[in-house]
């Protein structure tokens, strides 16, 4: 699967917006993880849409509508572009700081994952294993996905919304797999999220 030619402009974008740089090699294997994330094509197609910056921010608009306003709409005065949008607003961090603890409980995580070092592919998860690698991706894009659900809001999600969500594609996943016939796969990977639901 080679991604990196048709993809360099939006990884250009992501780049210049988190001032970062990305390996081309490290790009192209994050598009690969996430493809295989979550058994349902439509979690597919989220992270799809994620990583090539579908949705519309503030700032995108105002590039083609001069009436609209370019500002973040959690009325934090700051300009609204994608990273801002999803991670950097001051009225999501607390949001994102009870899903990276949450998660760091779930997983059992010795160390804080950044969501966009994960959805930009620009981090190493060599250390942590094939099932929590996996999950990880499955509660950072659940995560984003909540963000996505309350798109215009002036309110961010909650952890609330973000742990009911993760109830349902638990369902949905442990349907699929006994369908399937991989509970056993389905186990390996889910196992700690099920003992926090459970709670």
């Amino acid at each position: 699967m080679d991604l990196t030619d048709n993809t360099l402009d939006v990884k250009g974008k992501w780049e210049l917006e988190a001032s970062t740089i990305i390996e081309d090699e490290e790009w192209e294997r994050a598009w690969v993880a996430w493809h295989k994330c979550l058994s349902s094509p439509t979690w597919t197609e989220f992270g799809w849409k994620l990583r090539m910056r579908f949705f519309k921010t503030p700032l995108v608009i105002a590039n083609y509508d001069n009436k609209s306003n370019p500002l973040c709409w959690r009325g934090c005065g700051l300009m609204g572009d994608f990273s801002h949008i999803f991670w950097d607003c001051p009225k999501i961090q607390t949001y994102w700081d009870e899903v990276n603890k949450k998660i760091g409980e779930i997983l059992n995580l010795e160390r804080a994952f950044k969501p966009h070092q994960l959805i930009l592919g620009n981090i190493s998860l060599s250390g942590l294993g094939r099932n929590t690698s996996y999950m990880l991706r499955v509660l950072v894009l659940l995560a984003h996905k909540m963000i996505t659900i309350n798109w215009l809001k002036p309110h961010p999600p909650t952890l609330e919304q973000w742990t009911q969500r993760l109830r349902v594609v638990n369902c949905m996943e442990n349907i699929t797999a006994s369908l399937q016939l991989r509970m056993d796969i389905y186990l390996q990977r889910w196992t700690s999220v099920i003992l926090y639901l459970a709670e």
